[in-house]
């Protein structure tokens, strides 16, 4: 079931349904994060949703956390990377997903934006602190950033082995000696946080990455109103997304933003 409330809308363009954040809108940014219904159009069909005349700018993700410039990517071969930065006007981003993170950034003053895939892995590896970085270097502001983080695995369907808790934990707090917490005080911290949850498994944790990842942001001085976490749960809205975790099925949807400035 699709409802739209003040922070995400539903769209219908040119046949093809898509989710928008608020955020990103109000600051001007054409984007989109679609469902399962688009999979089989390719991000030259569903450009046209936004603006025919933009580029279409695409990589071979690889659940890492390499970033290139869009322009990198008119080749033949698509590049390995998980992320995405404008290097010109007119040009839109895409990344695919199932149940990871697909994460729209935008600097609404120098017209610049992002966009990355990230699960994970993703997040240790240190992809949207890379992200912001990147940006930065390009001439965006971190405390102008806006930044949806679209449809991904719930906390509740996302269960994972224990064992990487250390990692969760040191990507979040890169900047602490992780021996001033001990394995189980770490536990506590980030449940407390809502990012993990104690499952019935042994040895298992349930994990909310899009929780996670918002506190990687706060790490890196974004604050609370400049980011918009989608509500849907890719594992739990049947009707509207693919989720491998639930049907073990290699499907995606596509997520783009365009720098049109």
């Amino acid at each position: 079931m699709r409802k739209s409330n003040e922070e995400w809308n539903w769209l219908d363009s040119n046949k093809q349904l898509f989710l928008q954040s608020v955020l990103l809108k109000k600051q001007g940014f054409e984007h989109g994060f679609f469902t399962k219904a688009s999979q089989n159009k390719s991000p030259k069909e569903l450009v046209s949703s936004f603006n025919e005349n933009f580029s279409v700018h695409s990589v071979k993700q690889i659940h890492h956390s390499n970033l290139i410039k869009a322009s990198k990517t008119l080749k033949v071969q698509l590049p390995e990377a998980d992320g995405l930065i404008s290097d010109q006007k007119g040009q839109s981003l895409w990344v695919y997903s199932a149940d990871c993170i697909p994460a729209l950034f935008g600097d609404p003053e120098s017209g610049i934006v992002a966009a990355t895939h990230a699960g994970w892995r993703g997040l240790v590896k240190g992809i949207l602190y890379k992200t912001i970085d990147k940006l930065e270097s390009f001439g965006a502001r971190r405390n102008k950033l806006a930044i949806a983080l679209g449809p991904a695995i719930s906390r509740a369907n996302y269960q994972v082995e224990a064992s990487i808790i250390e990692e969760i934990y040191g990507s979040i707090y890169r900047r602490v000696n992780l021996n001033d917490l001990n394995h189980d005080q770490k536990i506590d911290h980030l449940i407390n946080l809502g990012i993990i949850k104690s499952d019935k498994s042994p040895n298992k944790v349930l994990l909310d990455i899009r929780i996670a990842a918002a506190h990687q942001l706060y790490e890196s001085g974004i604050n609370s109103k400049q980011i918009s976490v989608c509500p849907y749960c890719t594992f739990s809205s049947k009707s509207l997304f693919n989720s491998w975790r639930r049907d073990q099925v290699k499907a995606i949807q596509w997520s783009s933003i365009a720098s049109s400035f």
